[in-house]
């Protein structure tokens, strides 16, 4: 007698197939089984089966979705048809959205995390009860849920950037809160960077974009690059050179083993340096036409067609600063200062 363990376990085999529907239409009966253990087996089936096919599952999305969220099923079974709905979500985001709150309950499980984070970003991309569910979960008293929440965000911002637009002011409070976790602030700096438009006022501060770049967090680092590019091309943001420039060169030579760039990170980090080479030198010609360059103590000046004479005198031979070269404050009343008195800007 073939029982239902051994028609599932037959149908298993088969699933990473193309399945006629009288066999797609066993695998959901099999649900129902009064065999557990086929009960499992079938719906490991099914989530096999929707790695590749998931059109063939479409029509039986509700049948699943009811599965998913039954309290009384085997958390596994649970897990595996949270699974298969999600591939189903990718061909039609709608199927997700009545059960997206589970999904989400379920990217806590980090062995298939990705697996559910995949379809709630679909979703959120084109239904706005997804996202506003999503949005308030970044408030969470529980950290991983703010820190998937971020994540997937992130991710809708990846997709469609104008969904995230709207909301950018949210992202700001949490690259600029210093009592979150850096990973969570990375992921809605990340945010911030790709949904940032031309017309965007609001902004994060600058000490906070250093405090991320600067950390040993991989996303942290990530999300200030991705957050530093809209800022550097709007025409009416700018940033304070010194508090970058150290970091941007460690970064641009891979120094810092700890943090891995990909391509695009590295582009982005070409980016910022050379517009932080670019308003060194502005801000440089704004305060008198000087350049003033620190060695170790030693200077060398060098003055521009339009600096008057009586500004400073012949330095070839000093060791003392006669400028600041982050604000132009005259210093040749100092003996080789260590900081500017004007901006406190430190000399190394």
């Amino acid at each position: 007698m073939v029982t239902d363990l051994d028609r599932a376990e037959t149908l298993k085999e088969q699933a990473g197939d193309e399945l006629p529907d009288s066999d797609v239409q066993t695998l959901i009966e099999l649900l129902d089984s009064d065999d557990e253990e086929a009960q499992g087996v079938a719906a490991k089936a099914l989530r096999s089966h929707s790695k590749d096919h998931a059109a063939e599952l479409q029509e039986y999305a509700t049948t699943i979705r009811s599965r998913v969220t039954d309290p009384d099923q085997d958390s596994t079974r649970q897990s595996y048809l949270g699974e298969t709905i999600s591939q189903i979500g990718l061909i039609d985001p709608e199927e997700v959205v009545p059960i997206a709150e589970t999904l989400f309950e379920f990217t806590m499980k980090p062995w298939r995390f990705f697996s559910y984070t995949d379809a709630l970003v679909a979703a959120a991309a084109e239904h706005n009860e997804v996202l506003e569910f999503l949005r308030s979960q970044t408030d969470s008293d529980s950290k991983p849920e703010r820190n998937n929440a971020q994540y997937v965000l992130s991710r809708v911002a990846d997709d469609a950037p104008d969904r995230l637009t709207p909301y950018l002011q949210e992202f700001v409070d949490v690259i600029n809160d210093d009592s979150e976790y850096l990973k969570i602030r990375g992921h809605a700096a990340k945010t911030y960077g790709l949904a940032a438009t031309d017309s965007t006022s609001v902004r994060p501060a600058g000490d906070a974009l250093a405090t991320l770049l600067d950390s040993r967090e991989s996303t942290a680092v990530k999300g200030a690059l991705t957050a530093l590019a809209p800022i550097i091309d709007h025409p009416s943001m700018e940033l304070a050179p010194h508090r970058f420039e150290d970091r941007i060169e460690v970064l641009s030579d891979g120094g810092d083993p700890e943090i891995i760039l990909f391509s695009e990170d590295k582009a982005r980090v070409e980016t910022v340096q050379e517009y932080l080479s670019e308003q060194t030198g502005t801000q440089t010609t704004a305060n008198g036409g000087s350049e003033t360059r620190v060695f170790n103590g030693s200077e060398t000046t060098e003055q521009t067609a339009t600096a008057t004479q009586n500004q400073t005198a012949d330095t070839s031979d000093s060791s003392s600063v006669s400028f600041c070269p982050n604000c132009g404050e005259n210093l040749s009343q100092w003996s080789d200062p260590a900081f500017c008195s004007g901006c406190g800007f430190e000399f190394s």
